[in-house]
């Protein structure tokens, strides 16, 4: 089946424990991100279906049931030709036989089949015609309708009826020979009856490896002997069982989490103080004893499931920082600038200065500090944008006796996108103006500026009387910075 968030708080006590967080929907990365750091879980975003399975799902500790099983298999094959080296290769093989506990697929049941027919192998050259009555072969014996027979043989037929022991599982001859013998009793005897109950719709039931569909009679016919059954949906396993069936048997496999019981589970979730069905303390249990089960929407919404009850939590809907709050508010603003700044005036008053020398067209440094309040999506405020420009020659007159500034103060109110606003202000020390902010968010609190003015040409009047039209003047550039 989740980034930290700003200002983003989780408003109930969080749990002692460690917890991992099931989605019975997708939610956004962000969404999963908050609320997996909040549960402190370990296993990402799980589904609905791996809280389901959680208790019969294949796990390392299957996977490294075969693993052991092969390394052991081959270990034992040296001792076949040492006396009394069959005691070791039956004993050996015992434990990694019975911790296998789930047959996916043909090599699966490969695997498992090559491990009984060679410990059955050994059990037969060792016990020979004292298999019925040797003490020390009595957990390696089965009875079949009256004769002692090699118990992994008689579970290797029921892992594979049909198939044909080679070289290769049982090196010499006489005891494949036998093995035929045991095969065809087994396959001869009254078969033993599996009915399956509560599969959950669209599932598979996998007998041994192999999918298999229920008869007509509402069960399934199988030989008798050990069998490794399943049932899945989508790789998923959701029930399994390690039966071994006697000829004639008769036995019910009831998949205890059925369609029922999960929707009511589900259905349950929000109200107060639901109950948490028996047949799903396993897998809780499974996933560490406390899951959060998430649904998205435009309500977020989280549950902690124990097998004790469920509880809602409340916890505040994380926000993208790059994406406004809906709500709105009072927020400040300040930001360093780096720009340019253009401005021939100077010369325009006063043409006998030289071009060149009273003109600003200058790089720029600045402070932005701005006051706004925030409408939904509506943005209207004010602020004041200060300017220093560089270079020896760069300022501005602002007197009649020729008075200069490099500094440019720019008071102005804005309105606008939050991301997008038009500011109206005047330009000191003599232009009414216009600009533009684009102010994209980088994560709480920054944000990056691009800003833009339009300083107005209005008629002037030089020291000796005459009129003159200024030029059009203006700067640009960007800005970082933060947003309280």
């Amino acid at each position: 089946m989740l980034l930290s968030l700003g200002l983003t708080f989780l408003l109930a006590p969080q749990s002692s424990l460690a917890a991992e967080v099931v989605w019975l929907s997708p939610p956004d990365d962000m969404t999963r991100a908050f609320v997996a750091e909040q549960a402190g879980a370990s296993l990402g975003a799980l589904t609905s279906l791996d809280l389901r399975s959680a208790a019969t799902a294949w796990t390392p500790a299957d996977q490294a049931a075969y693993n052991t099983l092969d390394t052991v298999l081959q270990e034992v094959r040296t001792y076949e030709t040492k006396f009394d080296g069959e005691l070791v290769i039956m004993r050996d093989l015992a434990g990694p036989i019975a911790a296998i506990g789930v047959v996916r697929d043909e090599t699966d049941r490969s695997k498992l089949y090559a491990a009984l027919a060679y410990q059955g192998f050994a059990v037969n050259r060792y016990f020979d015609t004292a298999l019925g009555e040797d003490d020390q072969a009595e957990p390696y014996r089965m009875d079949l309708n009256g004769l002692a027979i090699e118990k992994p043989w008689f579970d290797a037929v029921a892992l594979d009826p049909d198939r044909s022991v080679t070289p290769y599982d049982i090196a010499e001859a006489p005891q494949r020979v036998q093995y035929g013998k045991v095969q065809e009793m087994v396959k001869n005897s009254l078969p033993a009856s599996l009915a399956p109950a509560g599969l959950p719709e669209g599932s598979e039931l996998v007998i041994d490896g192999r999918e298999t569909e229920v008869g007509a009679a509402g069960n399934i016919k199988l030989v008798p002997g050990r069998h490794l059954i399943h049932v899945q949906t989508d790789d998923a396993i959701l029930a399994r069982w390690d039966l071994t069936l006697a000829s004639g048997d008769s036995v019910d496999a009831e998949v205890p989490l059925t369609d029922a019981i999960w929707t009511g589970f589900l259905d349950g979730l929000a109200q107060d103080g639901a109950s948490v069905p028996a047949e799903l303390h396993a897998s809780i249990d499974a996933l560490g004893g406390e899951v959060w089960v998430g649904i998205p929407g435009d309500e977020l919404a989280v549950y902690k499931v124990t097998t004790a009850g469920v509880e809602a939590l409340e916890l505040e809907r994380p926000r993208n920082p790059n994406d406004p709050a809906p709500e709105g508010g009072f927020s400040f603003a300040v930001a360093g600038t780096t720009g340019w700044f253009y401005d021939g005036n100077f010369y325009r008053d006063n043409p006998s200065a030289g071009a060149n020398t009273g003109t600003v067209n200058s790089g720029a440094l600045g402070l932005i500090t701005e006051g706004v309040m925030d409408f939904g999506m509506l943005r209207i405020g004010a602020g004041m944008h200060t300017q220093f420009t560089l270079g020896s020659n760069h300022f501005s007159t602002y007197a009649a006796d020729a008075k200069t500034t490099r500094f440019r103060p720019y008071p102005h109110v804005l309105i606008g996108h939050r991301n997008v606003q038009a500011t109206f202000g005047f330009q000191f020390p003599h232009h009414p103006a216009v600009g533009g902010n684009l102010i994209i968010p980088v994560g709480e609190p920054f944000e990056l500026r691009g800003f833009s003015t339009l300083l107005i040409p209005l008629k002037k009047t030089r020291a000796n009387g005459t009129e003159y039209a200024p030029w059009v003047a203006g700067s640009a550039g960007v800005s970082l910075g933060l947003r309280i």
